[in-house]
């Protein structure tokens, strides 16, 4: 299997809150190790966080721009993208548009830090 997340860092990165709500449904192979709190670029307070770990099934593909995530994605063939909002380069929202133009684009899951805070601070 293949994945591709386009963040920043490369890294599958997960709040606690969002470790909670997925726990249960890890497919084989996949675990978690936590990395302890931090306070990360987008969120005003520290978090407890999670990095997600994959074992040599899955084959992880990091991008550090919009640009270069579409393009791998196109050439990859990838069977699933994470994609962060929050880009270097461009808007995740038209990175989303790009790839959603290639005619065997794998499903795409969104994310970013803002967002996470806003979730966390309403609980």
């Amino acid at each position: 299997m293949g994945i591709i997340p386009a963040a920043h860092g490369g890294q599958i990165l997960l709040s606690a809150a969002v470790t909670e709500l997925i726990k249960d449904s890890l497919p084989e192979g996949v675990s978690l190790r936590a990395l302890g709190s931090h306070r990360l670029k987008d969120l005003s307070q520290a978090q407890t966080t999670l990095k997600m770990v994959l074992d040599g099934r899955y084959d992880v593909r990091s991008c550090f721009t919009g640009m270069q995530g579409a393009e791998r994605v196109e050439q990859d063939d990838p069977d699933v993208v994470l994609l962060d909002i929050n880009l270097p380069d461009q808007d995740g929202f038209d990175v989303l548009t790009d790839i959603k133009s290639i005619p065997s684009a794998p499903p795409v899951i969104m994310l970013t830090l803002p967002l996470l805070e806003t979730l966390l601070n309403t609980l």
